[in-house]
This record gives C-alpha cells, sequence and structure tokens, in this order.
C-alpha cells in the first residue's frame, strides 16, 4: 500500500510592494566585548535588506490577525517580479540569471515570515515553487510593472 499524497491547506495569501530585494552575504568585523574579549559581530551586506524585511513581516502579520503562528510543516508558492532595467531588451522575459540569487531572495522572505508570526522557525518550510519574473512581463497578471512579492502560504493537514 503506498502512502497519500500530502494535503496542504492554503493558510495565508498576501503582496508586498516594492523591490524585491536579497538577503545578501553576511559580513563579519572584530567587536570588543564588555568583559574585554575580543568578538564578531555580523551584518548583511545589502543594507535594504532590513526595510523589505519588515515590510514582508508587517504584512505578514496584518494577515494572520489573531490566528495562531503554524507549527505544521509549511509549502510556500512565491512570485517576485522585479523591475525591468531599461537596458533590457522587450524581447527578454525573465530577469538576470546573475543577479538576485533565487536562494537570496527566500532567504530574505522566510525570515520576514518567521518575523511575522506565520511560523516558529523556517526549518517548518519543505517545500515550495518560486519565479522570478520582470513586473508588468510574461507571467505577470499586473500590466502596470509593479514591482512586489506575491506569496501563498500553506500548511500540511
Amino acid at each position: 500500500m503506498q502512502n497519500a499524497a500530502p494535503v496542504w491547506e492554503a493558510r495565508y495569501s498576501f503582496e508586498v510592494l516594492g523591490e524585491p530585494v536579497p538577503k545578501g552575504s553576511m559580513k563579519g568585523f572584530p567587536i570588543r566585548r564588555s568583559n574585554g574579549k575580543m568578538g564578531v559581530a555580523l551584518t548583511n551586506a545589502n543594507p535594504k535588506t532590513r526595510a523589505f524585511e519588515a515590510e514582508i513581516a508587517k504584512e505578514a502579520f496584518l494577515v494572520r490577525g489573531h490566528n495562531a503562528t503554524i507549527e505544521e510543516p509549511v509549502y510556500l508558492a512565491m512570485q517576485f517580479f522585479m523591475r525591468r532595467p531599461k537596458s533590457a531588451p522587450k524581447r527578454v522575459i525573465v530577469p538576470s540569471v546573475s543577479k538576485n540569487d533565487a536562494d537570496k531572495l527566500q532567504r530574505t522572505l522566510f525570515d520576514g515570515l518567521k518575523k511575522g508570526g506565520i511560523y516558529r522557525d523556517d526549518g517548518q518550510v519543505v517545500g515550495g515553487e518560486f519565479m522570478k519574473l520582470f513586473a508588468g512581463g510574461w507571467g505577470d497578471p499586473d500590466p502596470n510593472g509593479v514591482p512586489r512579492l506575491c506569496v501563498e502560504v500553506r500548511r500540511l493537514i
């Protein structure tokens, strides 16, 4: 007998307006602690990440309302609509494959959802769909070209 396919319940769906910002690499620098010993402070290399992550957390918090934090495994459908550079020819339908790594965009989203109380830990994310597209281009239902992030959160029931 085979195992039954997992059943996912759609819990939340929302969008965050603004240019999606990747998490970036961590950068460390030495600091002297209060006890006199040396330590390392870590910071995000991309200074714009904090503001976009805060926007994700704010929208997540608003859409969650008074519902409890999800404790079950989570599946995410993510669409990142990026601003089309003026230098990009119209025949190019997807953003650059060398800029804004998928995993770094996802890390920003995962941390924002955690801070917004959608789930307890980003380790709960067990699957998902990811798309990085030009705003207003192919695959975007909004022809106005507004950069944004669209998210659907599903939980295993």
